[in-house]
């Protein structure tokens, strides 16, 4: 071990980059390789293929890393929760002063106690029934309001805010404040499920009966997020008391905890799980715009179509009319030849018609007298005697006449 003391005893004022090179000096050359042990989390593999995770204990907790090469050389896998032991070297940073361990090889010891309860639970749940699609239900088209369950801290609420705002401009949002970690979180978040179901279903008791249909009021939706952390952070994402609370709702329930990667009981309990903050805004939401577009493009398509069946519609009363004018001239030709036919009838068995072939009418006016209306048509000359007034009706005009002789 180097044995140096810092101390102003030699009268040296150091530098933050002197201070720190010696730092790294001591370290670095004072522990080589060593063997650690503790509980895996923050664990994160990108594209590089480096790993990158914290080991802890109870009380601290060491930024690590592990090499692409070696970590291809692991016979399992590591993850959140793991319990491991592992060579290591001591590797300062010094543009920031910081210190991590650099694993060379790496043992597995088991699953930590946090990994462990949460497997217990997960498996006690789903034999229970909590994460049986039956349960789930269906989100509505569009929420009435939106309540978020987060801290007011952080980028996550400004996210689903964005997200909102992009997606639905006008979308009522209501906060519900609670801490997303540490000790009585779980009983914060349990609280705010209860109380966002009470004043929801006071304002709005046909809530879930309505499955937003149409004519019906519209439901609220509830958004459960924080951001990524370790199982730790996660954990009252992982409680029982948060899971029952999810699974008793009313209100529909997007679970948006951690990152893609992780998963909580929260998840498999909830209606809908996003990978994301952002992104379970955007499952609860519509597109505004997408919206407006497409009833833009209906209300045009419904003109149209109006136009054409006005057309359509007017065409065919032309064709009608012009059916029902022919059918009318039709029927009164018809009829106009048989009043014709009729008055020919008529005029072939009027009187008038016999006095037009020389043939005369000869009534006998009453009293001798010039009165003829009501006389009495002549058929027999022994009707008459000498002296009486007839009159004698012939196709045209008529004639009086006084009788001076009857012969038979």
């Amino acid at each position: 071990m180097v044995d140096k003391k810092l101390t102003f005893s030699s009268g040296n004022i150091y530098t933050v980059s002197s201070l720190t090179k010696e730092l790294k000096t001591l370290l670095e050359e004072s522990y080589p390789f060593i063997w650690v042990t503790g509980e895996i989390s923050n664990y994160a593999l990108p594209s590089s293929g480096h790993a990158y995770f914290s080991l802890k204990d109870s009380d601290s907790l060491i930024n690590c890393v592990m090499f692409k090469n070696q970590t291809k050389r692991l016979g399992f896998n590591i993850g959140n929760g793991v319990n491991i032991t592992g060579i290591a070297r001591i590797s300062v940073y010094e543009p920031r002063g910081t210190y991590q361990l650099i694993f060379e090889h790496i043992e597995a010891k088991g699953i930590g106690d946090l990994q462990i309860g949460f497997e217990r639970l997960k498996r006690e749940l789903l034999i229970e029934g909590l994460f049986d699609e039956s349960h789930k239900k269906t989100l509505p088209f569009l929420p009435s309001t939106l309540w978020v369950i987060t801290s007011i801290t952080g980028a996550v609420i400004r996210d689903i805010i964005d997200v909102s705002q992009r997606r639905f401009p006008k979308v009522n949002i209501k906060i519900v404040p609670v801490r997303v970690q540490g000790e009585g979180a779980d009983i914060e978040i349990k609280e705010a499920i209860e109380l966002v179901n009470k004043i929801a279903v006071k304002y709005n008791p046909d809530a879930n009966t309505t499955n937003n249909k149409i004519g019906a009021e519209p439901e609220p939706i509830i958004i459960i997020a924080r951001g990524g952390g370790s199982l730790e952070d996660l954990s009252p994402f992982n409680s029982e008391i948060v899971a029952r609370a999810v699974f008793e709702s009313e209100i529909p329930i997007i679970s948006a905890v951690g990152h893609e990667t992780d998963f909580t009981i929260c998840d498999f309990v909830a209606d809908i799980r996003a990978a994301t903050p952002s992104v379970a805004a955007e499952i609860a939401l519509p597109d505004y715009y997408s919206i407006k577009k497409s009833l833009y493009s209906l209300q045009n398509r419904l003109k149209e179509s109006l136009k054409h069946q006005f057309t359509a519609l007017k065409k065919e009363n032309q064709r009608l009319t012009d059916s029902l004018n022919r059918s009318i001239l039709n029927i009164m030709q018809q009829h106009k030849a048989k009043v014709s036919k009729s008055i020919s009838q008529l005029k072939a068995l009027s009187p008038m018609a016999v006095l037009e072939r020389g043939y005369s009418i000869t009534k006998l006016c009453e009293n001798k007298t010039k009165i003829c209306d009501n006389g009495k048509i002549l058929i027999d000359s022994n009707e008459v005697v000498e002296g009486d007034i007839v009159e004698v009706i012939l196709a045209v005009g008529r004639l009086k006449c006084q009788v001076q002789e009857s012969k038979i």
